[in-house]
């Protein structure tokens, strides 16, 4: 079992010729890579799926894993592994027991479900080859390319620039949003809809401010500014009512201020927030809102039947649900609760209730501390608080790109903490961690 509390592994294969790149770099960038395009980049077309490079750099992971176990003769598997491996024999065996009890017609889709969580298995099996600081510096200029790269992509819907607006949004979304969009409806930039899009820009947003806050970082803040913007435009009602308990939470549990102070702040923030839907003309939010309160908003009722019918059909099958049971129900639910409880019962609760709190205790302990690694805990705590709002409309942990940055915020916390709790740095390690401070007093001035 692997240990956090072991920042590197040295051997040979870590340490070849000068100018060659280490197992070690190539994995965490390819672990980098696999995730983050997840957010930014299109899926590609593979026999009628779209599959994402995230599933394709896994098994790239997955050899280099395997090469690295064969020579050192040693397999090292940290804990969190062990809820993706459960979460994929929990699809098998509802598909299973749905065939055998509930007479549902088996379908090779409801297998490909579990892919879903196996893809990210290598990832976290790379865990013990990825070193500590190299990651986290490689880690900012990933996160700095994907965000241009985003914004790039979401001011092209914005201001609907031709060709780059129809060739990129056809590659992102299906046509549905994209006609909606080109009407000058909602946006949904790198996301599969404008939802998926909102929370993705949500956790490039609170790596921004973040960050800026704890590093005094001026063109962190300069970035959060047309992020919100593009947050706002695509007009998720559930990404606004999530990103404003994220705030609550990190105002009154995350920060140490007075009382008085922390009210006043979330005051203005929410009366901010408030004058952009205003000033924005965020017709669909604000529609959205007095539809909900006469009690005929379509798509608050549409949620709602889905929960019924998932408690109707739980009731049938309390254990193991249904299965994803693709040959006769809906492919696609728009409520993860309403999912977990219908395609996979009892079995689902338990397993997708013990993973929130482990990310919660795992987000607490990277927290700990003034460490400058502090922020992966205190945004993954944050996108949890988020993603309990939005997975009562959206898909997290059953999407494929929602569920990268999860992944990613693990990874990051896991390898913070090898650094919060192991005082026993190498000297290289603290030479490298020197010099950038150093370098960081002489760019500030």
């Amino acid at each position: 079992m692997y240990s956090v509390e072991s920042c590197n592994i040295i051997n040979p294969i870590t340490h070849p010729r000068h100018g060659v790149l280490t197992v070690n770099q190539v994995v965490e960038h390819l672990v980098l890579f696999g995730l983050l395009s997840s957010l930014v980049l299109p899926p590609v077309e593979v026999m009628g799926l779209g599959v994402r490079f995230t599933t394709f750099t896994s098994s790239i992971l997955l050899i280099m894993v395997v090469y690295r176990t064969s020579v050192l003769s040693k397999f090292y598997m940290h804990k969190s592994t062990l809820f993706l491996v459960l979460l994929g024999l929990m699809v098998f065996l509802s598909s299973v027991v749905s065939y055998i009890v509930l007479n549902v017609s088996f379908s090779i889709r409801d297998f490909l479900e579990s892919v879903k969580y196996i893809q990210f298995v290598p990832y976290l099996l790379a865990l013990p080859l990825i070193t500590c600081g190299g990651f986290f510096i490689k880690f900012r200029y990933y996160m700095l390319v994907s965000i241009i790269i985003f914004l790039i992509v979401g001011f092209s819907q914005i201001f609907r620039i031709n060709p780059l607006v129809h060739m990129l949004g056809s590659l992102y979304s299906e046509k549905v949003h994209l006609q909606t969009m080109l009407d000058g409806g909602r946006i949904f930039i790198t996301g599969s809809d404008a939802n998926v899009g909102a929370s993705i820009a949500f956790f490039f947003l609170l790596y921004l401010v973040i960050v800026s806050f704890k590093e005094k970082k001026k063109l962190y803040m300069l970035l959060a500014l047309p992020m919100v913007f593009l947050m706002m435009m695509t007009q998720s009602r559930t990404a606004l009512l999530g990103a404003a308990l994220a705030m609550v939470a990190y105002v009154f549990i995350v920060e140490k201020m007075n009382i008085v102070l922390k009210i006043v702040i979330l005051l203005i923030t929410f009366a901010v927030f408030y004058y952009l839907i205003l000033s924005l003309n965020l017709e669909y939010v604000i529609l959205g809102y007095q539809s909900f309160m006469s009690g005929e908003n379509e798509s608050v009722n549409v949620r709602i039947e889905n929960i019924v019918l998932a408690c109707d059909r739980f009731r049938k099958s309390l254990l193991f649900g249904w299965g994803p049971a693709k040959s006769i129900h809906e492919t696609v639910i728009d409520s993860e609760y309403a999912l977990i409880i219908q395609r996979y019962g009892l079995l689902g609760v338990t397993l997708f209730t013990s993973l929130m709190i482990y990310l919660f205790k795992v987000s607490s302990s990277s927290m700990k501390g003034n460490s400058q690694y502090r922020f992966s805990g205190i945004i993954l705590f944050l996108y949890i608080v988020y993603s309990f709002v939005l997975m009562a409309t959206n898909n997290v942990f059953s999407g494929y790109q929602l569920m990268s940055i999860l992944i990613l915020l693990l990874i990051l916390c896991l390898k913070s903490q090898s650094i919060i709790y192991n005082p026993k740095l190498s000297r290289q390690q603290k030479i490298k961690r020197h010099r950038r401070t150093i370098l960081g007093h002489v760019i500030k001035r």
